[in-house]
């Protein structure tokens, strides 16, 4: 009988197994197994600026940047070299600083080079071709220039360095073309498309950026690298419409002192000038200008009350500085209503607070008399007191220790504050504090 069972359970587990695999079905649309992230949108409300995904660097495709002129104040003289401009072939650039083959001090042995003969005459040649060629390099910056530093007299060897001509970029306009980038710490080291680049949010910091250019003023196509996002914002391309947005939003617009300032100079008298919370100043411009703190022009507000004249950053407004005056207002209206909100509902609360005061000594008094209701309501406890009472003028203990002798039923009420009740059948019989 077991054994046909178990021939029975088989050939049913059989037929099952052979029924769902006639049931197979095949999606004809499969799933998307690399989705494709869409960029925040762009909205003029910054400079370029460290991104928190990869993605969202290309907002910043397709608008223009202006490459700002070297500031004159700046303290320090050394002028940087723009040696991150890039183009796709490599050009060959002629030092300048080369000095004569028989000036170099390391081929004085050869004496009068016309007098050489033999053995010798042949090594001589040898060196003299490759002397010819030391004042030469090859490289990829765009717009290459030399800037020559010294010669070394011993072996002619030319020093300096190769960077992009400085008139060729500054006060220009650049497009946006393209943005590609790669993880640093990728051995490839190749640039991708930023949706084909994984990255851990922490790390976007560290994220290579390749800029792809068009200078307007002729056309030429040009490469930006930028080593490690995080620096992005500090070379001296300008982002154009965040600069246009700031005029829009500001120029000729008053706006209102977030709070009290002691420390800001009249621009014109050197003056140290007070305002206030709520003062009133009009942005009669915005404009570049020179800095002793900035090695590029460097962007600012420029603010005006009767004779006078203060500046901000750029990206200083809003920031616990000034706001529009409409803003400000709007702002104070807020806070006035959520005070008088507040103010309503402490009244409320207060006269709620009132109304069960008075309605628990009614109910107090009503029910345990007028002596035991006002200890009740004073937060007193009496020897005699019912466990009601002792709720009602301490609130429940924390915990409750029983004991029951000879029919006899003692409890201990255990407060908070170090305080016990004791209570034999139901009635106080002892404090202790």
């Amino acid at each position: 009988m077991k054994i046909e069972v178990i021939i029975l359970q088989f050939f049913l587990c059989t037929c099952c197994i052979f029924n769902l695999s006639g049931q197979i079905t095949i999606r004809e649309n499969g799933i998307v197994e690399n989705a494709v992230l869409k960029p925040k949108s762009f909205d003029s409300l910054s400079n370029l600026v460290l991104q928190n995904r990869v993605i969202d660097f290309k907002k910043y495709i397709g608008y223009k940047l202006f490459f700002l002129s070297p500031s004159n104040k700046y303290e320090n003289s050394n002028p940087q070299r723009i040696n991150y401009l890039f183009i796709e072939d490599t050009v060959q650039i002629v030092k300048e600083g080369k000095i004569p083959f028989e000036q170099v001090r390391s081929h004085f042995i050869w004496g009068d080079g016309k007098k050489v003969k033999g053995a010798a005459l042949e090594q001589y040649k040898s060196l003299l071709s490759e002397y010819e060629n030391i004042d030469k390099a090859k490289t990829n910056i765009y717009n290459p220039h030399f800037f020559y530093e010294k010669t070394d007299i011993y072996d002619g060897e030319i020093y300096g360095e190769i960077a992009t001509s400085p008139e060729s970029i500054i006060g220009k306009y650049f497009t946006i073309l393209n943005i590609t980038g790669k993880d640093i710490h990728d051995k490839k080291n190749n640039y991708l498309k930023l949706e084909d680049i994984e990255i851990e949010t922490s790390r976007i910091w560290s994220l290579g950026l390749k800029f792809m250019l068009r200078n307007d003023s002729n056309s030429d196509t040009l490469f930006w690298i930028v080593n490690l996002a995080r620096d992005i914002g500090d070379t001296p391309f300008f982002l154009v419409p965040y600069f246009e947005k700031q005029k829009q939003t500001y120029l000729n617009q008053n706006l209102s002192a977030m709070k009290n300032f002691t420390d800001l100079i009249d621009i014109n008298s050197g003056q140290q000038l007070i305002i206030n919370s709520g003062d009133v100043w009009n942005c009669y411009d915005i404009s570049f200008t020179n800095s002793k703190t900035s090695m590029f022009l460097k962007p600012y507000y420029f603010l005006r009350k009767g004779n006078n004249e203060i500046t901000f950053d750029l990206d200083a407004l809003g920031k616990n500085t000034f706001i529009l005056e409409t803003e400000f207002i709007k702002r104070e209206d807020e806070k006035k209503k959520k005070e008088e909100e507040r103010l309503k509902e402490e009244q409320e609360r207060e006269k709620k607070f009132q109304q069960d005061k008075a309605d628990f000594k009614n109910y107090c008094i009503n029910k345990f008399g007028e002596n035991l209701g006002n200890s009740i309501i004073e937060g007193r406890v009496l020897l005699g007191m019912s466990k009601e009472m002792c709720i009602a003028a301490w609130g429940n203990p924390i915990d409750i220790n029983t004991t029951i002798v000879s029919g006899l039923t003692t409890e201990q009420w255990v407060y908070g504050w170090g305080t016990y009740l004791y209570f034999d059948n139901g009635l106080l019989t002892a404090i202790q504090k």
